[in-house]
């Protein structure tokens, strides 16, 4: 695929170009191109996470679990409450949430991989962002799991878990 950008870069670069060598033609053309290339390939993958968020929600798991992507279906299947904070480094802060499932079905809470689906902020409303990659995090029906998050570059102690929209207050630390 990149080579084929590339060339079709190549043949429009000559196409644009005439025998004076304009230089402001080419270039002009060449901005063009890129702007096109970059809006289209920014709408294709935005495209392409959209259509795998809403084929997960609508599309039954192979388990039978209620997807979890957003507030809206946060807010419908669990409770969620932070237990405990724990300075575990200099920078490094554990959390402890209890996350219990309302219904009568399995639940996936997902899209932990987008930072804006989860981070703490502190008292003046700065933001730390997960250690690492979470996984999907799975509940049984009608049950309550206890999960550590861990997250770090944090320069103050975190006061709100902000999980798909929601503020959930931390309890001092530890």
């Amino acid at each position: 695929m990149k080579k084929l950008a590339y060339m079709f870069l190549l043949i429009s670069t000559y196409a644009l170009s005439d025998s004076n060598n304009d230089t402001s033609l080419i270039k002009d053309g060449m901005k063009s191109i890129t702007s096109s290339i970059t809006s289209s390939s920014k709408d294709a993958l935005s495209g392409f996470k959209e259509g795998i968020d809403e084929g997960r929600a609508s599309g039954s798991s192979v388990d039978g679990a209620i997807i979890i992507y957003d507030l809206e279906n946060l807010n419908k299947y669990t409770e969620i409450k932070v237990l405990k904070s724990e300075k575990t480094a200099d920078t490094e802060y554990l959390l402890t949430l209890a996350i219990k499932n309302k219904s009568e079905s399995a639940i996936r809470l997902t899209n932990f991989d987008d930072k804006n689906n989860i981070y703490i902020l502190d008292q003046d409303g700065f933001t730390s962002y997960l250690n690492g990659v979470q996984s999907d995090i799975s509940i049984p029906k009608r049950a309550a799991s206890k999960v550590k998050l861990k997250f770090s570059e944090v320069d103050d102690a975190p006061s709100i878990l902000r999980l798909y929209d929601l503020d959930v207050k931390v309890p001092p630390v530890k």
